[in-house]
């Protein structure tokens, strides 16, 4: 990168050292020296090449982060900012202005809600409840009817924010390692909707599943959700 530049450079000062002596000699016998000419195709060839490497690691960057999961790309987030640190609060500013009134709205009320569940204390409800959201589920109960031993299953539920602040969701639990909760880890916004899948190891679980998934949010009244889990585990068929 570096010598190209600098060999353009010095070809671009070789010739424009000369351009007084070269119009001159335009003038008088109406033609440039072959000199100016090979200078001028190699200054602007390496100066285009130059100028070209950036654009080529910009597509091939993008490229390569098209493939990545947003973990991936966080720890390349990460990686890049050792070489130029970054004004977090600028980069979320200038991306804000970029959206819409409303989703403007929604980037502020989320760190409006994530500032004062920082500062809350137990027992200020007036300020815990100002966070506080509602939530309507399609089901509280996913019935996988009867089941194989040995196999992992899906179950889907479809939660929506009916209440006036952005829906966070901070956890889940379940009673035992065999169930995998998968919930959003982004704030879903007033009156949109989600989906939170549950899978499930039906590995050395014979009969019958009752199982309780417990997921904390900021929902009113107890910050949390509670979906099931049932079916009935047979013996896989030989």
């Amino acid at each position: 990168m570096f010598f190209p530049k600098v060999l353009a450079f010095l070809l671009y000062y070789d010739i424009f050292a000369d351009v007084p002596l070269q119009i001159t000699n335009y003038f008088i016998h109406k033609k440039l020296s072959m000199k100016f000419w090979a200078s001028l195709f190699w200054g602007l060839l390496l100066t285009w090449s130059a100028l070209a490497q950036p654009n080529t690691e910009q597509a091939k960057l993008k490229k390569a982060l098209s493939e990545l999961d947003i973990a991936q790309k966080q720890q390349v987030l990460e990686y890049a900012r050792h070489f130029k640190e970054l004004d977090l609060d600028d980069v979320i500013l200038r991306i804000a202005a970029s959206l819409s009134p409303a989703e403007r709205k929604f980037v502020s009320d989320f760190a409006q809600l994530k500032a004062n569940g920082k500062t809350s204390t137990a027992g200020n409800s007036a300020e815990e409840s100002a966070i506080l959201t509602t939530v309507s589920w399609d089901k509280m109960m996913f019935d996988f009817g009867d089941i194989e031993e040995g196999k992992f299953y899906i179950g889907e539920f479809k939660v929506t924010n009916t209440g006036t602040q952005p829906l966070v969701f901070t956890g889940a639990k379940a009673r035992c390692d065999c169930t995998v909760t998968d919930y959003p880890q982004y704030p879903i916004a007033v009156g949109a909707s989600a989906i939170v899948r549950v899978e499930f190891n039906s590995s050395k679980k014979l009969g019958i599943l009752d199982q309780g998934i417990v997921l904390y949010d900021n929902s009113a009244p107890n910050m949390r959700s509670i979906l099931y889990l049932r079916g009935l585990v047979m013996s896989a068929v030989r």
